[in-house]
Parts: structure tokens; sequence; C-alpha cells
């Protein structure tokens, strides 16, 4: 039997909550959702969901993109600001943003090398 499964980081517990809650009204609903802490001392949660049924790409992606917000709202304090982001943060974007470029694949020539 086929499964899908859509897994991504975030940096708060009540981002990762809300992202769960936003996923449980996706149609079809996921067979499950997984919040978790990471626990390095990081302060990031994953946020998983399973699927028996192959999920709605396009609600995917938006979700995606909606909560990326977090990420690009610590480049602007940055550098607009000039805000001090420490080493957990850069982490902290770098996976978040990668996790989003895989979720939307621009362009699967880009990742399949």
């Amino acid at each position: 039997m086929t499964t899908y499964t859509a897994i991504t980081t975030l940096p708060g517990k009540p981002e990762a909550e809300a992202l769960s809650e936003a996923m449980e009204r996706l149609t079809p609903e996921p067979t499950g959702i997984g919040v978790f802490e990471i626990e390095d001392g990081s302060g990031l949660w994953e946020v998983g969901g399973y699927f028996i049924d192959k999920p709605d790409e396009g609600a995917l992606a938006l979700l995606a993109v909606v909560f990326s917000a977090p990420f690009f709202m610590v480049l602007f304090s940055a550098l607009l600001i000039g805000e001090h982001i420490g080493i957990h943060r850069i982490g902290a974007m770098i996976f978040g943003f990668i996790g989003v470029i895989i979720v939307l694949q621009p362009d699967e020539g880009i990742l399949s090398g």
C-alpha cells in the first residue's frame, strides 16, 4: 500500500502546533499528524503528516509558503534593523528554507542533480 509523508521543521512549538491544526483541515485529511521537539537544544520542532490518499499538492505548497514566514522575518530583521542572528537561528533558517524548497519543488531538475 502506498503512503505519503509530509515533514517539515519549524522554529517553535506554537508554529508547529498551528501547522498541525492547519493540516487537519486538508482534504484528504491525514491519517496521522505528529509534532515533535528536536532534542538538540536548538528549539526546533518537527511536524509530520501521514496520508493514505495522495494529498493536495497545492494545499501543501501553500502551507509551506505560509509557514516559511518566520524564516524571512529573521532574515529581514537582521538586514533592516541589525538584529543579531545566532548560530541556532542560522541553522534553523537554512534547514527551514531547504524544507520549503523541497516541498515546493520549483524545478525538479535542480534537486535531482
